[in-house]
C-alpha cells in the first residue's frame, strides 16, 4: 500500500540534499596565495611583512571583504607617514573547486625620515628653549622609530632678576619595535634637570622647586583584534639635588620611584592627506611607589587617566577635532596641569583631579601642491583642575582660546611645525601680555 507520509519524507530529503549541493557549489572562498612587496627605498621586506597584518593563507568569504582588508592595510601604511606613496595590486592566480587564489603586491616609495631639527622654541610657561630633536622614523628600514631629544630652557627669574637655565634634558627613545603580529616594544631613557611649580597667589598651596632626574623605562604594546590595544609600561627613576626656589616648601622629596603604568583602549584614526578622521578612547592606571630615607615621605600613588578623541572631516578643507579628558591622582597632586588647556599657563593649575575639553577646527588656507600644506586651527579649551574640598573658581576653573598655525611639508610627512597663540580668557587678574600663551613646537596639540 502506498504510504504518502514516507513519500513526502523522501521528497523532502532529496530537496534538502539538492539544496546542500547547490549551496556548496555556490560557495567561492577567496584565499591569499602570495604577498609580494616592491620597495623603492631602504625599508626591509621582513619588517614590512611583520607590519602588514594580512598573511599568506588568509581566507575571505567574498571578494568585497578581501578588498576591504587590502584597503585597510594600505591605510595603515599611509597612517605611518613614512612613505611618499603606497599602492597595491591584486590579481587572480587560479580558481579551483569554488576557491579563488590571489596574488597581492604592495608598492611603497620611501621618503626621507632622518630629520635632525635644531630649533628654538618659546612658551610663556617654560621660557625660551634651544633644542635639537632628531627623529628617525622607519630607522634603518626596520619599521621602528629612533628619537633623540636634547636641549635647555632659559627663563627670567623674578627673585634673582636674571636669566637662568631652568631645564635641560637628554632623552633617547627607540619605539615601535615589532616583535610579532601583536607585540611592540619601546625603550626610553631620560637624564634631565627640571622643576615643578604652582603659583596661585596662596602661599600655603604654592610650590617652586627643582631637581635632577635619571630614569629608564620600557613599554609593551599589545595589538588586539578589532582595533583594541593594551599597554604595560614599567619604569624607575632617581631624583636628586632638590632645591626649593622660593622657600615656600609644600613639597616632599622623592629620591627613588618605581612605577608601572598599564591601560588599554580602542582607536581607529586615519589620515586623509593632512587631516584626520575617526575616534579613539583610552583608560590608563599608573601605580607608583616612592622610596625615601624618611618614612613619612614614603608613599604609594595611584593615577587614573581617561581620554576620548574625535576627528571629523567636513568637506575637503575643514577638520573638526575634539578631546575630552579626565584624571584623578590618589595621595599626590599633578603639577603643570595648565598644559591641558591651551592659552593657560602650565604652572597656574595643579591638583588631584581634573577634567578638560579641547575643541579645534582646522582649515586649509594655502595648499602648494608638492611643497606644503598650510593650515589654521582656531581652538577653544576649557578645564577644571583642583583638589576635592578645596575648589576655588578663580583658580581652578580656566579657559582659553586662540589659534594653532600648522605647516606640513609634502616631502617630509613625518614632520609638522606648529605655532600656538593662545589667550587666557578666564583669569581677570592678568593684564596685557600676561594673558598670552605662545608655543612653538614640532608636534600637533593632540
Amino acid at each position: 500500500m502506498f504510504n504518502s507520509y514516507s513519500y513526502k519524507e523522501n521528497i523532502f530529503l532529496i530537496l534538502l540534499i539538492f539544496l546542500g549541493f547547490s549551496l556548496y557549489a555556490g560557495e567561492n572562498t577567496h584565499v591569499i596565495e602570495e604577498i609580494n612587496f616592491i620597495i623603492q627605498g631602504d625599508t626591509q621586506e621582513n619588517a614590512l611583512r611583520k607590519f602588514v597584518d594580512l598573511k599568506k593563507g588568509d581566507t575571505f568569504p567574498d571578494e568585497e571583504t578581501l578588498k576591504e582588508n587590502l584597503e585597510q592595510e594600505k591605510q595603515d601604511l599611509v597612517n605611518y607617514r613614512v612613505y611618499d606613496s603606497v599602492e597595491y595590486t591584486s590579481e587572480i592566480i587560479r580558481q579551483d573547486s569554488g576557491t579563488t587564489y590571489w596574488r597581492i603586491t604592495y608598492q611603497v616609495v620611501d621618503t626621507w625620515t632622518l630629520i635632525p631639527i635644531p630649533y628654538p622654541k618659546y612658551s610663556s610657561s617654560s621660557g625660551f628653549r634651544l633644542a635639537l630633536r632628531t627623529d628617525y622614523k622607519n630607522a634603518f628600514g626596520t619599521m621602528s622609530d629612533i628619537n633623540l631629544n636634547m636641549g635647555f630652557n632659559l627663563q627670567y627669574n623674578d627673585n634673582s632678576g636674571s636669566m637662568e637655565v631652568t631645564r635641560w634634558n637628554f632623552t633617547p627613545e627607540w619605539s615601535r619595535i615589532r616583535i610579532n603580529d601583536w607585540l611592540r616594544l619601546t625603550f626610553i631613557a631620560d637624564m634631565s634637570y627640571s622643576y615643578d611649580r604652582f603659583e596661585s597667589g596662596d602661599v600655603l598651596s604654592q610650590y617652586n622647586y627643582s631637581y635632577y632626574r635619571t630614569g629608564l623605562g620600557t613599554s609593551f604594546l599589545f595589538d588586539l583584534p578589532g582595533n583594541w590595544f593594551y599597554r604595560v609600561s614599567p619604569y624607575f627613576d632617581f631624583k636628586y639635588g632638590y632645591d626649593d626656589k622660593s622657600n615656600w616648601g609644600n613639597y616632599s622629596e622623592e629620591p627613588f620611584n618605581i612605577a608601572v603604568s598599564h591601560g588599554g583602549g580602542w582607536g581607529a584614526v586615519n589620515w586623509s592627506q593632512n587631516f584626520r578622521e575617526g575616534q579613539s578612547y583610552s583608560l590608563t592606571h599608573k601605580i607608583r611607589y616612592t622610596f625615601s630615607s624618611d618614612v613619612n615621605d614614603r608613599k604609594l600613588v595611584n593615577e587614573l587617566d581617561a581620554s576620548a578623541k574625535w576627528y571629523a572631516l567636513i568637506g575637503d578643507m575643514l577638520n573638526f577635532y575634539t578631546r575630552l579628558g579626565a584624571f584623578y591622582v590618589f595621595n599626590d597632586v599633578r603639577s603643570s596641569a595648565g598644559g591641558y588647556i591651551r592659552g593657560v599657563n602650565n604652572y597656574s593649575m595643579s591638583g588631584q583631579t581634573g577634567v578638560y575639553l579641547n575643541n579645534t577646527l582646522g582649515f586649509q588656507f594655502w595648499r602648494w601642491e608638492g611643497v606644503w600644506d598650510a593650515q589654521i586651527h582656531p581652538f577653544f579649551d576649557i578645564g577644571m583642575i583642583g583638589n576635592p574640598g578645596d575648589f576655588k573658581v578663580n583658580r581652578d576653573f580656566q579657559y582659553g582660546s586662540g589659534v594653532d598655525l600648522v605647516l606640513f611639508l609634502d616631502k617630509l610627512p613625518t614632520l609638522v611645525a606648529r605655532a600656538t597663540i593662545g589667550f587666557n580668557l578666564s583669569d581677570q587678574s592678568l593684564n596685557g601680555w600676561d594673558k598670552l600663551d605662545l608655543i612653538i613646537t614640532s608636534t600637533l596639540s593632540y
